[in-house]
């Protein structure tokens, strides 16, 4: 399901469709797959899409970051860095 999502978003093979891939991406987060979950978390973050939501982004890369997804961990990073969503802690950031 992921793979496919990844299909529509960049348009690999088809034509791009950021709906489906979005629909696809939030069913296989549904099923707890750390991927999808992250292709997720980035879309927000991005606002691609999709209207920009920084707290849909951070609550999904503090959940990665229990799972140690590294590229969300430092999405999350940033996210305490620059006290986006959250109050800045160079503690948690680094």
């Amino acid at each position: 399901m992921t793979m496919l999502a990844t299909c529509y978003h960049d348009g690999i093979g088809t034509n791009s469709n950021k709906k489906k891939a979005l629909k696809l991406f939030e069913e296989a987060a549904d099923y707890e797959y750390n991927e999808a979950q992250f292709n997720l978390a980035c879309i927000y973050d991005e606002g691609e899409g999709v209207s920009k939501d920084n707290k849909k982004a951070f609550e999904l890369f503090k959940k990665l970051d229990e799972s140690e997804h590294p590229d969300a961990i430092c999405y999350l990073a940033h996210y305490y860095l620059n006290g986006i969503e959250t109050s800045v802690d160079k503690r948690k950031a680094f």
